[in-house]
């Protein structure tokens, strides 16, 4: 699975053709135990992040992404560290433009590496978890113009016993390179 997700990053990384960058900023809301037995647990988070866009037809985009969450809370034992790397696929389907902006739908896949450490009587939680993911947004469209943005919202599932369900708001600077 691993080696799928970095090929499939390199390939969005590397395509020529109708494709943005986009430089992430968002608020994570978590529900769900990340780390059990632990007095303290996140609510919520930043989230810094990168997205490429792969706009291969008029109605259908394609994304690959880089998530990092890092939070602290202070529990019993002490202060309480919790990192997540996310790298996440995403297919899109427009619903419908308005000249220079575009709503969009669609869902995809994630892979995490949760980190939580701390004095949390010595315990320290290292998993790697498969994910799922809906989404909605808004994307800005104006032609010529390299720089837009995006605002999406996105619910995902994490994990496969005790799932995590992570709300996020994020907001984009989108950079178009090439087509």
């Amino acid at each position: 699975m691993k080696k799928l997700l970095f090929f499939g990053f390199l390939v969005l990384l590397t395509a020529q053709a109708h494709a943005s960058g986009a430089l992430v900023y968002g608020r994570v809301a978590y529900d769900g135990s990340i780390c059990n037995g632990c007095s303290s647990e996140p609510q919520t988070a930043n989230l810094l992040g990168y997205l490429r866009w792969i706009d291969i037809f008029p109605l259908v985009d394609f994304s690959l992404g880089l998530d990092y969450v890092r939070t602290s809370v202070s529990g019993e034992c002490g202060k309480l560290t919790f990192t997540d790397y996310g790298v996440n696929g995403s297919g899109t389907l427009t619903l419908f433009s308005l000249g220079v902006v575009k709503t969009y739908a669609g869902g995809g896949v994630s892979y995490h590496f949760l980190r939580y450490s701390g004095n949390e009587c010595r315990r320290r939680l290292k998993e790697n978890e498969l994910g799922y993911h809906g989404l909605i947004g808004l994307r800005s469209t104006f032609p010529l113009c390299p720089v837009n943005g995006f605002v999406e919202g996105r619910l995902s599932k994490v994990g496969g016993g005790g799932t995590i369900t992570m709300k996020s708001l994020r907001l984009g600077l989108v950079i178009s390179i090439g087509g």
